[in-house]
């Protein structure tokens, strides 16, 4: 039997949202995820019988320039370890956040209202990321999960080839932190598909046909229903959807697991390093990390990349 895709994201980035502009603080979360990473891979191959390959969706973006004094820090600071994962044949990604400091009121905003700015923020991400590896980035993640038909556009056309942003079943809000700054709201994503998808050309939520569609494909985070079945047969206005993010309540994420190891063709996981650098945050991880290395549905997966998902017989085209 062909094994299922399993495609697990890791966004490498500070250890906190709202950085504080004057200290260039190290991000002790990616160093603890690096570490647990490359202990967990042998054991996940073990469990699978494969090799284990790992997505990391690193922060290069104008917020990251402001307070490092280069968008790709990241790779300065952190080369040795990125190339060697890398030659280790895991994907380097882009993961782009749109915050933008306002003098006025000396705090970040998540400017997701701006148009200029949104695109701005892309720009100089796919810029830093290609200055670094002399290629653009093949996978991307907006942070926040936000996202939109030109920043689509606009990736398309950079030479972005897969989109993981998607959180198919989750409802629309303001932002992502209530007591943050921010402006516009976070996508609808109510309607969007759950399987692999190249977009219309007019509604990146909807499958395109032939000439219609965007050359890049998207591949949605998994998805599931917290207060009821994690995958139910029809969506009611009562469920609670949210992401299979290794840095949610593991009672949540549990249920999640269970449900989406055994049904979902293709299986998108998110973790953040910035959680394991609190302490609540490190125990969440860490507990999320050990249940998916030892549910008993792991076996039939294989950790891959978005092309090897795209690649499996078992997903759909």
């Amino acid at each position: 039997m062909q094994p299922r895709p399993f495609v697990l994201t890791i966004d490498v980035e500070p250890d906190v949202r709202e950085l504080d502009p004057s200290r260039r603080d190290e991000w002790e979360g990616f160093r603890r995820v690096h570490a647990w990473m490359e202990e967990l891979r042998p054991r996940l191959a073990a469990r699978t019988g494969r090799r284990v390959t790992l997505n990391w969706f690193l922060r290069m973006d104008p917020q990251i320039a402001a307070v490092y004094g280069s968008a790709d820090w990241v790779t300065r600071r952190f080369g040795r370890e990125l190339e060697a994962l890398a030659a280790e044949g895991d994907v380097l990604g882009l993961h782009t956040h749109a915050f933008r400091w306002e003098e006025e009121t000396g705090r970040w905003v998540s400017d997701h209202g701006a148009e200029r700015w949104t695109a701005r923020c892309v720009d100089e991400s796919v810029a830093a990321f290609r200055s670094a590896w002399g290629r653009p980035p093949r996978a991307f993640r907006f942070g926040d999960r936000w996202l939109s038909d030109r920043v689509v556009a606009r990736l398309a056309r950079l030479g972005v080839r897969y989109d993981l942003t998607v959180e198919p079943g989750v409802a629309s809000v303001p932002g992502m932190v209530p007591a943050e700054r921010s402006t516009g709201a976070l996508p609808d994503y109510r309607r969007a598909p759950r399987f692999p998808y190249r977009p219309s050309r007019s509604d990146f939520l909807v499958p395109g046909r032939g000439l219609f569609r965007r050359r890049l494909w998207m591949l949605p985070v998994s998805t599931g229903c917290v207060n009821g079945p994690a995958r139910p047969a029809e969506a009611d206005p009562r469920h609670e959807f949210c992401a299979l993010n290794l840095g949610l309540h593991p009672r949540w994420i549990g249920h999640l697991l269970d449900g989406l190891l055994e049904s979902e063709p293709v299986v998108v996981s998110v973790a953040r390093t910035g959680d394991a650098a609190g302490p609540e945050g490190r125990a969440r991880l860490l507990e999320n990390l050990e249940r998916l290395a030892t549910h008993p549905a792991l076996a039939g997966r294989t950790f891959t990349t978005p092309a090897g998902a795209l690649a499996s017989r078992s997903a759909p085209r």
